[in-house]
């Protein structure tokens, strides 16, 4: 994560894959179902540790309005 923070990342994602996102999660776009993905991903990957509650405490924030 230090190597990229505050710098935009491009990656290919299957469209179908996005659109399931989109629609299990509740996404409202594109961006904003990979995110919440891969804000999830790293909630569950470590339970209990002090980065999975940080991106708990994302998950929680006003930043996913789902």
């Amino acid at each position: 994560m230090a190597l990229t923070q505050g710098r935009t990342v491009k990656v290919r994602i299957d469209a179908k894959l996005v659109r399931e996102v989109r629609e299990v999660l509740g996404a409202r776009n594109n961006r904003e179902a990979v995110e919440l993905t891969i804000t999830i991903a790293l909630a569950i990957r470590t339970p209990g540790s002090a980065e999975a509650a940080k991106y708990s405490e994302m998950l929680g924030s006003d930043r996913f309005r789902i």
